[in-house]
């Protein structure tokens, strides 16, 4: 888990320009579930402080650091992006990214800063 200084820095990174999102937001009424011991995770996806994918079926691909791996096809905001544009891509989860964020409980936060958007 990260720590408290490190989450809020990731937070305020997928925030960052977003005029349209509050400090709190509240959870989609349309969650699916999760089960992190059998493997089933859930995760919505912010390029520079906007969502552009929810609900999306991952893997968990390592433990420590934690990374996740698509498993849905990618929703279009993450296809039209090149790989080459990515600066940073970070995976944030628990209760504090929900609430922040307005995700599902237990849901994973791809949260992914561009070059130019610095």
């Amino acid at each position: 888990m990260r720590t408290p200084l490190a989450l809020a820095a990731t937070l305020a990174a997928a925030c960052a320009g977003s005029a349209r999102q509050s400090a709190v937001q509240p959870a989609p009424a349309n969650c699916r579930p999760v089960d992190s011991a059998a493997g089933l995770w859930r995760a919505t996806i912010f390029i520079d402080g906007t969502r552009v994918g929810d609900h999306l079926a991952v893997r968990r691909e390592q433990v420590e650091p934690e990374s996740f791996e698509l498993t849905d096809p990618e929703p279009p905001g993450l296809a039209a992006l090149r790989p080459e544009a990515i600066d940073l891509l970070q995976f944030s989860r628990g209760p504090e990214v929900e609430t922040t964020l307005g995700l599902c409980p237990g849901y994973v936060a791809w949260l992914i800063t561009t070059k130019r958007s610095r």
